[in-house]
């Protein structure tokens, strides 16, 4: 089952087999693992604390442009927990949303109402948190430089905290297979 981390991060939660199949490893994984899964937890909270000390600056930008916009980019599509999501929600004990297969890829998010998205940004998939629309760009490139300065600086060190985060994962897993050889 293991064996097959490495080499499937695109798993779909719209194949229900794949997304059991992923859910059941990581669940196994994170009940039997406890004590090495500790470094991993740990990387996973701090990355948590990351997205929260930048929520503000992306709700600024986003309460300006979102409410105006005529092609809503928050699709389903966004809304979809990868296998890197999983490893995130499963280090920090997060209930795992429930999907439905009767949504489109195109469709609305499940999860964007009238007042925005109803899950907080630190428990949104990585993808979603992180796609800029055209306009919030373009908005972006006219505040002002210190300011998007210091947002890309915390979204790099995001990025790399969540690449450890991972990179933890992966030397878990590889860890257990050595000692299963």
């Amino acid at each position: 089952m293991e064996a097959n981390v490495r080499t499937r991060w695109d798993i779909s939660w719209r194949d229900a087999d794949e997304w059991q199949h992923a859910v059941a490893m990581l669940s196994s994984f994170f009940r039997t693992r406890t004590d090495d899964a500790q470094p991993l937890r740990l990387a996973a909270l701090r990355v948590k604390m990351l997205i929260d000390a930048i929520d503000s600056f992306i709700q600024e930008q986003t309460a300006v442009v979102c409410p105006w916009c005529t092609d809503v980019c928050c699709i389903d599509r966004h809304g979809a927990f990868d296998l890197h999501d999983l490893i995130y929600a499963f280090a920090l004990d997060l209930p795992l949303p429930h999907y439905s297969h009767d949504h489109r890829e195109i469709d609305p998010c499940r999860f964007l109402d009238a007042s925005g998205c109803r899950l907080v940004r630190w428990q949104r998939p990585f993808r979603c948190t992180w796609h800029f629309c055209d306009a919030l760009i373009k908005h972006m490139h006219n505040l002002p430089a210190k300011k998007v300065r210091g947002f890309n600086a915390a979204f790099q060190e995001l990025l790399a905290a969540r690449a450890e985060m991972l990179t933890a994962f992966e030397h878990i897993v590889q860890k257990r297979k050595q000692q299963h050889h």
